[in-house]
């Protein structure tokens, strides 16, 4: 590049563009202004960010030393006669996506519509050309193939009929330019009402922007945290501010990125608003992935955890008893062998139970758990598995069966029923190793059967009770008591499967009571 290339302009132009279009600096758009001789007057932050370009390299320079392109007869033709006071013109994304080339940070080239727009220049009878270049490629890549060129066409006669009209004045100049962007603008006396707002804004409400003129930033009522932002903004210091807000919208809630800058020695305020709804719910569907991801690897280790603990040492005893019977049951009594062979068979089965819980808690987070239900005598059954569960007691506690419902006759599941008593009373023998007594109390109320299982064992702490119904998680004072942690979380899902309620009442060295609340008909 050489001096030859380099055309000063006059610093007061320069300084006026800045001191006139400086708010443009917070627009989420690239926008320059050129001279009739292509140099350029006006370069904002965003073109700064998008092409690595500063004012200081860009300003009094002619805008195709940078970009070559732009002396294309296509580009150069119609920019001239915006500088006669022409007509708006709209580089479309289509046809010219590139106008101002920029990257993205995946090296991607940024995909551009430009709209160029004839303002009045010092001198008059001149004009400047200011473009106005919005990022559209996120937009570019949803756009269908079926899109026709009638439909662009009439796009641009429709922007070109609003910026004519927008031309008439300076403000009028500044409308137009604010009503091209695809976001909500308006600005803001000190007093907190409006000034003004730009027509994207209006006719998302259904109103006009002179209805907006002298009403309090909150009289639409659909978004009190704007309203909130902007007074505690107008009272703060700072001159530009920005911030997450919520509006309701056309009957739903919506999240906008709300700019505001200060302008008038502060005595106004501009906003800008962009809709980061589609954002933020993609942002939150990560959130959940990463979670749900996150809450399927600590199951997956809690299983491996649990595996490992509950298959090792059956696994031991099998082995064991299985080696000494190979050598040494030739000289054994017949007790004493069957001995070893019924610990062999009493282990399988708890291997059996612990895969049959697994393969349970499987179909419940796969949905296929399936109910069953069928009659029943519930006081018959219930007194039928409480004297299988008092066979395998012994003489180290004492199960109590209460009820006050005779006869009573239900449609329940029983298999899911025999899975929700057997578990808790289990785990009722189980956490009270100093033996005592495990009552099991039936009460029919209002449709429903109430069971109420209570212990006299080592509690439950407080802090586990939260998660006491997740899979594999286990009380942290339960020592060593062995357990998979997956009883539990069956009992929550066979109540939630007919319809019921379970709720926990517990102490630490006191005791528990469950209390599950199941409908007489599922």
């Amino acid at each position: 590049m050489t001096n030859d290339h380099l055309i000063r302009p006059c610093m007061h132009e320069i300084e006026i563009a800045a001191e006139k279009f400086g708010i443009l600096d917070q627009m989420p758009l690239g926008v320059c202004i050129l001279r009739s001789d292509f140099v350029v007057l006006f370069w904002n932050r965003c073109l700064e960010d998008w092409t690595h370009l500063s004012r200081g390299q860009v300003l009094g320079h002619k805008i195709s030393d940078y970009f070559g392109d732009l002396n294309h007869p296509r580009y150069e033709m119609r920019l001239k006669s915006i500088f006669s006071g022409g007509p708006p013109t709209i580089f479309s994304a289509q046809l010219h996506p590139h106008f101002i080339p920029a990257y993205l940070p995946d090296g991607q080239r940024r995909i551009q519509r430009t709209t160029v727009t004839a303002i009045p220049a010092l001198t008059e009878g001149d004009y400047y050309a200011l473009l106005s270049i919005q990022d559209v490629t996120e937009l570019s890549q949803q756009v269908q193939d079926y899109r026709k060129m009638r439909d662009r066409a009439l796009a641009e006669v429709q922007e070109r009929q609003r910026a004519e009209a927008a031309l008439r004045s300076q403000e009028e100049q500044l409308q137009a330019v604010f009503d091209a962007v695809p976001g909500f603008v308006s600005w803001v006396n000190s007093d907190l009402r409006y000034l003004g707002v730009n027509r994207h804004l209006a006719d998302t409400f259904s109103l006009t922007p002179d209805h907006f003129i002298g009403q309090d930033v909150g009289f639409m009522k659909a978004s009190p945290s704007f309203a909130d932002f902007m007074r505690q903004f107008i009272a703060s210091p700072e001159p530009a501010a920005s911030q997450v807000i919520e509006a309701y919208v056309n009957d739903t809630t919506r999240s906008y990125l709300i700019v505001a800058q200060k302008y008038q020695q502060g005595h106004a305020a501009v906003s800008v608003g962009i809709d980061i709804t589609d954002r933020k719910q993609a942002e939150e569907e990560v959130r959940k992935a990463l979670a749900k991801e996150k809450e399927l690897s600590e199951l997956k280790s809690r299983f491996v955890t649990m595996t490992s603990h509950e298959f090792r040492t059956p696994l031991t005893t099998i082995l064991s008893s299985a080696e000494l019977l190979e050598h040494y049951g030739h000289k054994w009594t017949p007790d004493k062998k069957l001995t070893h062979i019924r610990r062999i068979q009493g282990t399988v089965k708890h291997l059996v139970q612990v895969l049959e819980d697994v393969t349970l808690i499987g179909k419940a987070e796969a949905g296929k758990l399936q109910l069953q239900p069928v009659p029943l005598d519930l006081v018959e059954f219930c007194h039928g598995l409480i004297e299988e569960l008092q066979l395998s007691l012994g003489q180290h506690h004492s199960l109590v069966f209460t009820h006050q419902c005779p006869n009573l006759n239900v449609c329940m599941d029983e298999k899911l029923l025999r899975h929700i008593l057997t578990n808790l009373i289990s785990n009722a023998i189980k956490y009270s190793p100093n033996c005592g007594i495990v009552t099991v109390n039936l009460v029919c109320q209002d449709s429903s059967a109430i069971f109420q299982i209570k212990d006299q064992g080592i509690g439950i702490p407080l802090a586990d009770q939260e998660k006491l119904f997740e899979a594999f998680h286990r009380a942290q004072n339960v020592g060593n008591i062995s357990g998979t942690g997956l009883g539990l979380a069956i009992v929550k899902r066979a109540v939630d499967l007919q319809g019921g309620e379970i709720t926990v009442n517990s102490q630490v060295g006191e005791g528990t009571m469950f209390t599950v609340t199941l409908p007489l008909s599922v």
